[in-house]
């Protein structure tokens, strides 16, 4: 079952990684190409048959998923890009800076039926997490620059616009009790302990690596980190939620604990971070 699922695993990313890169076409010819392959391989082969057509059978999936979000989610919004409309929707982040502005990442929909998540980029209103805004601006797509790859960034997390011009702007405070808004909000207040305490680059430093918040880094500090290919680690990524996970899991294994509850913690661990 363990050899199943890293079949099964890499495949999947592996699709995902293949289909990032090619246009429509070719990724249905590729498609094409694998399926004759893998019923040819199963026919006329013994060997290893059941995986071949296994990962190859994932491989594709991957590639159609990609396909069908390219082809029904993010081009839906990138419709927008370069026009005047509505938005409503809640704000799930935001960044400070120290020239009175802020960043807004807001989850909502365009002109009350496409969802999409858009970035404000404004005057530092009174506003916290979830609180609901509606206004009116103009979109455009985000654009990565030589200073910060923002559309590489923000599209991995299904942002794909940015809005300017605002015309209309309208804040509803939020009412209601919402455990992920705590949590926000105590990374921010330990964020703020950490760059309180070590102020300057370092405190910078650290606050990114381990709350994520790279507002306070130095612009040209985060552009070397991106040009010599360690960005990664002022992000919250896989990587530290595989190494994090592996280490509970590696501890309790240590005391001797039970497969389920070695499996149950960890997940809670995941679930948490």
């Amino acid at each position: 079952m363990t050899r199943k699922m890293a079949y099964i695993g890499l495949s999947y990313i592996a699709g995902l990684f293949f289909a990032s890169f090619f246009s429509y076409y070719i990724k249905i010819i590729s498609i094409s190409a694998i399926i004759i392959f893998a019923i040819a391989y199963f026919i006329l082969f013994e060997k290893c048959k059941k995986q071949v057509l296994l990962t190859s059978l994932v491989f594709c999936i991957a590639v159609i998923v990609n396909i069908a979000y390219s082809g029904y989610v993010s081009s839906n919004i990138l419709e927008f890009s370069g026009r005047t409309a509505s938005f409503k929707g809640e704000v799930t982040e935001f960044k400070q800076y120290s020239n009175n502005k802020s960043l807004y990442e807001v989850k909502g929909k365009i002109n009350g039926n496409i969802n999409a998540n858009v970035l404000l980029y404004s005057t530092d209103i009174d506003i916290d997490y979830y609180d609901t805004i509606e206004f009116e601006g103009a979109f455009n797509e985000i654009q990565n620059s030589i200073a910060f790859p923002a559309k590489d960034y923000y599209n991995a997390k299904k942002v794909f616009l940015e809005v300017s011009q605002i015309n209309t702007f309208s804040v509803y405070k939020s009412g209601s009790i919402n455990p992920f808004k705590s949590i926000k909000q105590y990374r921010d207040y330990i964020f703020n302990i950490i760059t309180k305490t070590l102020p300057g680059d370092e405190g910078a430093f650290l606050g990114a690596i381990i709350c994520g918040d790279k507002s306070e880094l130095d612009s040209s500090v985060k552009t070397q980190l991106y040009r010599v290919g360690i960005g990664h680690i002022i992000a919250v990524s896989g990587t530290h939620l595989m190494i994090i996970s592996g280490i509970i899991y590696l501890l309790l294994s240590m005391i001797k604990t039970k497969k389920l509850y070695r499996f149950l913690i960890a997940e809670g661990v995941v679930i948490l971070f």
